[in-house]
């Protein structure tokens, strides 16, 4: 499973309701009315033509049967049954959106231990570090500390 770093933001911004509803053929049940879309749910299989409402400006759907709703995110993730960050690279796949870092191939195998000592000289074990008994001196004077004022 590839790690790292998903651009949720990213991806809601470059990637739109309508495209997606496009995408899984669900468009040709809905109808338009402005800038929102209504029809039956795609989920629930709800008979109500107003039940599933979209809205087109805020990327945002709901539906009023199943009670399920959200962004572009949540829908893939419904539709598909998988997790919102499994989600997200299915967009950035389908989109071609390039938002998602590859994972970087690993290095090739460490060199012989005798490379490495020619290459650089080892440096002797750490010793354990024992904190100090005392704070040495500072090497700077405070100027704006008033010596005069002292609460006890």
């Amino acid at each position: 499973m590839q790690k790292g770093f998903v651009p949720f933001a990213e991806v809601k911004r470059a990637v739109s309701l309508e495209a997606i509803l496009e995408r899984y053929e669900f468009l040709a049940s809905l109808t338009r009315k402005g800038m929102n879309l209504a029809g039956p749910c795609p989920f629930c299989k709800g008979s109500s033509g107003r039940q599933f409402q979209v809205n087109l400006v805020k990327n945002a759907w709901y539906c009023f049967g199943c009670k399920a709703g959200g962004n572009i995110l949540d829908l893939v993730a419904k539709k598909e049954e998988v997790s919102i960050r499994t989600a997200a690279l299915k967009l950035d796949s389908w989109f071609e959106l390039g938002l998602v870092a590859k994972e970087k191939p690993q290095a090739e195998a460490p060199a012989s231990p005798v490379e490495t000592r020619a290459a650089s000289p080892e440096a002797p074990p750490a010793a354990k570090e024992v904190p100090p008994t005392s704070n040495p001196p500072l090497a700077f004077t405070l100027k704006t500390l008033d010596t005069a004022r002292r609460d006890s």
